[in-house]
């Protein structure tokens, strides 16, 4: 921290803080800030925290830090920060940092507001009906539950609770609303192109006789404009010339007759209507969930008809009234084709109009045009007004479309985009090949099961990134590819053009062409994208097999820590038990199994020692051998214990022992006493062959000395194994049982998955059933979904908490509920206190065994 503050805390940058964080020095020489919070009760951390260098890797390593396993927020980040530390600007580096995150985005809880009810208002109406049957009075309470729902808040939620039990939900959605239009037909009409036939008549020739051009009027059929007769129009006659000038014999005017019909392009007829009445029919989506009862999830979509009451199993819904927005387009008139159904311009009038369907398939209608006719020589000009206005129209809605377009990229800038995306495309491809070739390689067990589970989990990432890339560059490709035909339209560019930049070859790699062809791209995409789905599949079932593989090994590893505890146990007994057997050893000298002895050839001495008698009577006599050899001289009597009965006895015979007291003194009549001394022979030999017996025992002590200390360093070396193998498992907080109560309002009707205890607790701090195995087998009981808890759930990939993470060991397959990881928690960490206690005590045998062991090679 100080070689920290030395690099980036210059002087110049302490004192531009001088107004703000005032710096100053504390008593390991380390900058911190004094701030404003001297007087707070909080800790002293947190009221002078430590200046860090903003921007640097030790800051960067703090916020990773703050940020930690749980992945914070922003805020919560930066107020871990700021507990301990000062980081200026840190709010700009904490953004920075975890958005980068990979897993953050991951884990956003989408499913928690789609899934939850909206906010309605909902009035209550209680009706008791009482009818009386003799003398028999019968009650029934109907409740009615008024709700609003509308086109923003669509769904509404009852909770139906008995004695503060939930019985059931239901859910009322709101679906639509349709209109069912009381039309009334204004007319039919049929789409046609107006057309003109002209003929010129000579005077008394054809229908150009009598009264000429009198006699024609706008139904008139006449033989020469027989191929318009056949369609509803108008038919003219304009008086032309005649004569010899004009082809004709009689010196009188001539008729240009003509004809405007409407030719049908179809034989489709179209209706003309309005609505003088609209009808309401609302769609609604209901949802029964009995709690309580084998029935389970009942779902209806019915329609209903306002103030019409709808009979439903075990309820009745009546919509009591509905409220329309203004909308004047209901007011206009339509067009239909029987099929589809659009608005119609009132402006636009067609040429035919017809009173029913039946005249509207026969032709048999009224022609109305607003053509203009001028004669010219042989021929009639018409000149038609709706066409013009179908231009001026066409022109206008042009100018609109053109305004709508926005800014369009340069033809080149286009290609350049277009050529990026297609290389990034390619990269996309690639990456699922070396994802496969990853996932065959994980399905070999070549590799530890740890670092496979790892390396799933971040395949299973690279899968969720390849997919939004390819689902992102095929939006691109069809966005850009879109471009071009509005740049050819604009007249910005020619198509020879586009086609001339599509044809430049843009290759990968050596003889290697880029794929362009917005088609086959497309199809690519779409097999890649189930390519994806595939290998997620796959990575989910090696996962599975792998945590299986896991939590075997954890199962035999626990074993062999059992085994070896318990070897380690019988090692301490044997090393107590030797103890004992050394510390006895200590109180039996060779001496006294020669009284022993001495006393097992006296048998019937009145007077025998009890065993407490004996051994201090022995060490008395070990003092006085010791005297006596330091004299170097033999034993006098003198210099012996005067209550010694060993000795008394070996000095003052007694004649009237039995036979087996004679046979002692017999047997030692060869060690007769010493003269000066009066010693007896035997006693003698004992002193001389006392020290040679004791270094025989030293020896052999020290050889089982030397033992034990290598099985107790061989034992504090297994408990250092044990260690390093306990510490290296993962283990989890344990689960909050006291710190599970429901709070929130919103989750006051939460039923607990495993107690069914209503609104007290979640699922995971539940106390009747508290372990992993109880509660996965009372799942599995009641058939329940492992991810989610809830027992009507489509289950696999559809579950909507089939991609959360495990609050305990952050992965994915379960709930949070189900998993073994705390009670494998608790297990290891009593496991590392027994270890470590037993390596404790290892290390106080082995130094206490080494002193025993030098104190006694001293000595010799």
């Amino acid at each position: 921290m100080r070689n920290h503050q030395l690099a980036h805390l210059s002087k110049e940058y302490r004192k531009s803080m001088d107004n703000t964080l005032r710096p100053y020095k504390d008593s390991d020489s380390i900058w911190r800030s004094k701030g404003r919070l001297g007087n707070a009760a909080i800790e002293n951390d947190a009221k002078n925290p430590i200046i860090i260098a903003p921007k640097t890797t030790l800051a960067q390593h703090l916020i990773r830090e703050a940020h930690g396993d749980f992945h914070k927020g922003i805020e919560h980040t930066i107020a871990t920060v700021r507990e301990t530390y000062w980081i200026p600007r840190l709010r700009q580096q904490a953004r920075s940092l975890i958005s980068q995150c990979v897993k953050c985005p991951l884990s956003a809880p989408s499913d928690l507001i789609t899934n939850a009810c909206q906010y309605a208002n909902v009035l209550e109406h209680h009706d008791t009906i009482c009818t009386m049957q003799g003398e028999v009075e019968s009650c029934s309470v109907t409740i009615s539950e008024v709700l609003k729902l509308s086109t923003f808040r669509q769904e509404a939620c009852l909770h139906l609770i008995r004695n503060s039990t939930l019985i059931a939900n239901i859910k009322v959605r709101w679906k639509g609303l349709y209109l069912r239009c009381e039309q009334e037909s204004e007319y039919f009409t049929r789409s046609t192109t107006l057309s003109v036939i002209h003929s010129k008549r000579c005077p008394h020739m054809g229908s150009c006789s009598g009264d000429k051009c009198a006699a024609i009027n706008g139904s008139s059929l006449i033989p020469e404009l027989e191929n318009g007769n056949k369609y509803p129009g108008r038919t003219g006659c304009i008086e032309s010339c005649g004569g010899l000038g004009c082809d004709c014999f009689y010196l009188s005017s001539g008729c240009l007759f003509y004809r405007v019909f409407a030719k049908p392009k179809s034989s489709k007829i179209y209706e003309i209507f309005r609505c003088m009445r609209w009808t309401e029919d609302v769609k609604l989506s209901i949802t029964v969930e009995n709690i309580h009862t084998e029935s389970g999830l009942r779902k209806y979509v019915t329609s209903l008809i306002p103030n019409v009451p709808k009979e439903l199993p075990s309820l009745q819904v009546t919509i009591t009234s509905l409220t329309l927005p203004p909308t004047p387009k209901l007011n206009s008139e339509f067009i239909s084709d029987g099929i589809e159904t659009a608005l119609w311009t009132r402006t636009l009038k067609p040429n035919l109009r017809c009173n029913s369907l039946v005249a509207a398939s026969k032709l048999n209608c009224t022609f109305f045009d607003d053509c203009k006719c001028a004669p010219a020589e042989y021929k009639n000009m018409a000149e038609i007004e709706s066409l013009r206005q179908q231009l001026r129209q066409t022109r206008r809605n042009l100018r609109q479309l053109q305004r709508a377009i926005p800014p369009l990229p340069e033809p080149q800038q286009l290609y350049d985009k277009i050529v990026s995306q297609c290389f990034d495309h390619y990269t996309c491809t690639q990456a699922v090949s070396s994802l496969e070739e990853t996932v065959r390689r994980l399905r070999l067990p070549t590799k530890p099961f740890r670092e496979r589970l790892h390396e799933i989990e971040l395949s299973d990432l690279q899968i969720d990134r390849l997919r939004l890339k390819f689902l992102f560059c095929r939006a691109q490709l069809r966005t850009l590819y879109a471009i071009p035909p509005l740049l050819i339209a604009t007249q910005q560019m020619s198509s020879e053009f586009w086609a001339t930049l599509m044809s430049q070859p843009q290759e990968i790699s050596e003889g290697k062409p880029l794929l362009m062809d917005l088609q086959l791209i497309e199809e690519i995409v779409t097999d890649h994208l189930q390519m994806l789905g595939t290998l997620h599949s796959t990575l989910n079932d090696l996962h599975t097999e792998l945590q299986n593989e896991k939590d075997r090994e954890i199962l035999g590893f626990e074993k062999e820590m059992r085994a070896k505890l318990d070897q380690l146990h019988q090692l301490t007994m044997d090393s107590r038990n030797s103890i004992i057997r050394e510390l006895q050893a200590i109180n039996t000298t060779p001496d006294d199994r020669f009284q022993g002895k001495h006393h097992a050839r006296g048998e019937g001495i009145p007077g025998i020692q009890n065993e407490s008698d004996v051994i201090e009577d022995n060490a008395s006599y070990m003092e006085g051998v010791e005297i006596g050899e330091e004299d170097d001289g033999a034993a006098e009597p003198g210099d012996l214990d005067d209550h010694n009965p060993v000795l008394e006895a070996a000095l003052d015979p007694a004649p009237d022992l039995p036979e087996a007291g004679e046979e002692n003194r017999d047997a030692n009549a060869h060690a007769a006493p010493d003269a000066a001394f009066g010693v007896p022979e035997d006693i003698e030999n004992a002193a001389d062959v006392a020290p040679q017996a004791a270094q025989v025992e030293e020896d052999e002590e020290i050889a089982r000395i030397e033992e034990d200390l290598r099985n107790a360093e061989q034992a504090l070396r297994n408990f250092g194994d044990i260690l390093i193998q306990l510490e290296a498992e993962p283990v989890c907080p344990p689960r909050r049982f006291y710190h599970g109560n429901i709070h929130k309002a919103v989750e006051r009707h939460m039923r607990c998955a495993f107690c069914d205890a209503v609104g007290t607790h979640y699922s995971d701090s539940c106390m009747v059933v508290s372990d992993a195995i109880s509660r996965r087998v009372l799942v599995k009981e009641k058939n329940k979904c492992e991810l989610c808890l809830e027992r009507i759930c489509a289950r696999g990939l559809t579950c909507k908490k089939y991609r959360v993470l495990c609050f305990h060991c952050r992965n994915t397959g379960h709930h949070s509920a189900l998993c073994y990881l705390p009670e494998r928690s608790e297990i290891i960490r009593r496991q590392l206190k027994n270890a470590q206690e037993g390596r404790e005590a290892a290390i106080n045998r082995v130094e206490q065994l080494r002193r025993e062991l030098a104190s006694r090679r001293d000595a010799q």
